[in-house]
């Protein structure tokens, strides 16, 4: 019944039409997806200052694969708010055999139709969709969900009902404390230096810091500022995990 559900919900979309709601059979298609959740999975919560590394949007063959192997070499777990993206399989399989989580950054990314100011239902099939693409191709759950664009972007009232079907889905909600602002679109926004610079900002050791990243296929200054931003976080005293441990 979910496959059936998730090829249906495919056909249409593909379509470019808002699939029928049907809520009923949507939530119990997320019951479903979250029944074997392992709620131990998230290990013991950090003690000392902790960077949350979060990168959104990918994978991407072209800046995915770079990021990993920094993220390897230094030891360090990251979060990805990940997208559903077609022929990179090998990626999502690598975050998580590596030990890294994945989170929901919903199927469309469409900021006009997952905002509008309506009965969310779109909004609901299409993290639903979303959680399932996930879920049938690589066996994985997460409770894990970034809003596209970050929940203080849009109208407070909306985001407040969107908080509330997510609530009902079983999901936990993470903005960011601080960008690296690889997604500015002056030069600063394909500047190492300048990525860095605003990842460290403002200065000095906080208990709990959650960095935004991106690595979609033009984000390449971000994989090149990785490896120095790790090596500042620690020398500034900081440990790093998952999401899921926060």
């Amino acid at each position: 019944m979910k496959w059936i559900l998730f090829v249906l919900l495919c056909t249409v979309y593909a379509a470019g039409e808002t699939p029928p709601p049907e809520p009923a059979a949507l939530e119990n298609l997320q019951a479903q997806l979250f029944a074997n959740y392992d709620e131990n999975k998230a290990q013991e919560v950090p003690s000392r200052p902790t960077a949350y590394l979060t990168i959104d949007d990918g994978p991407s063959e072209e800046v995915t694969a770079r990021i990993l192997d920094v993220l390897k070499e230094h030891d360090v777990k990251a979060t990805f708010f990940v997208l559903p993206h077609e022929e990179v399989d090998h990626l999502y399989e690598r975050i998580l055999a590596e030990g890294h989580a994945i989170g929901n950054h919903s199927y469309s990314h469409d900021y006009t139709r997952l905002y509008a100011a309506d009965d969310g239902a779109f909004f609901r099939e299409d993290i639903t969709q979303a959680a399932a693409w996930l879920a049938d191709r690589f066996g994985h759950k997460t409770t894990l969900f970034r809003f596209p664009g970050g929940s203080w972007s849009w109208d407070a009232a909306i985001i407040a009902q969107r908080k509330e079907i997510l609530a009902e889905l079983g999901y936990r909600v993470f903005d960011w404390d601080v960008s690296t602002g690889d997604t500015d679109p002056s030069s600063a926004g394909k500047d190492p230096n300048a990525l860095i610079s605003n990842a460290m900002s403002p200065s000095g050791a906080q208990d709990k810091r959650i960095i935004l990243m991106h690595d979609s296929a033009d984000k390449q200054a971000t994989a090149e500022a990785l490896p120095e931003l790790i090596n500042r976080l620690r020398a500034e005293g900081y440990g790093f995990a998952t999401l899921e441990q926060y």
